[in-house]
């Protein structure tokens, strides 16, 4: 028991710390949704001093990092919003007895543009998942994310694939936004 509970601790610390420089912090929900600690199914980021077209010109960029096709998952309205679906191979895992299994498939995240800050929608995965190792399809993701769960809440033998699943999405989108890299590339 105490084992497990060390596990846990660590865990949540190494959650705490990863999340220290966020700007997004989503949290899975047991109906497989994303939410804030406030329960909205979105977050507002500020950008000080920049105004929308400064904004879209970053988050572009950083997209254009990010993915290696970036014209094939993004979809923009000129300083207004971009949309990400992208497909990720491993959004999270399942272990059985003997192997531990990737679950990937697509997701959505779309960042709406204003003056000074960017509206963040929680992101959104398809029901339609495959295991990365042999393309085998899996249980839809609504359905896996309810074998995690009992009235109402995460199973403790779960604890990690939710963050995982959590730590995935949450650093896509700071990717993103710039909060996880170093934006003085100016001496290249």
């Amino acid at each position: 028991m105490k084992k497990y509970f060390f596990l846990l601790i660590s865990l949540a610390m190494a959650t705490m710390y990863a999340n220290a420089q966020s700007l997004v912090d989503f949290h899975l929900s047991p109906d497989g949704s994303f939410i804030t600690k406030e329960g909205k199914n979105y977050t507002v980021v500020p950008f000080e001093g920049k105004n929308a077209h400064q904004i879209f010109q970053q988050l572009c960029t950083n997209v254009s990092k990010l993915y290696k096709n970036p014209s094939k998952v993004m979809s923009v309205v000129d300083d207004v919003s971009i949309t990400i679906r992208a497909y990720d191979s491993r959004i999270t895992y399942i272990k059985d007895l003997i192997q531990t299994y990737d679950i990937g498939g697509y997701y959505n995240i779309t960042f709406e543009i204003k003056d000074g800050r960017v509206k963040v929608s929680s992101p959104i995965i398809d029901e339609s998942m495959t295991k990365t190792i042999n393309g085998g399809i899996e249980k839809d993701y609504s359905r896996l994310i309810k074998s995690w769960t009992k009235d109402g809440s995460f199973k403790e033998k779960f604890a990690k694939q939710v963050g995982y699943t959590e730590s995935n999405m949450n650093t896509t989108i700071n990717d993103i936004l710039g909060s996880s890299k170093s934006n003085n590339d100016d001496n290249w």
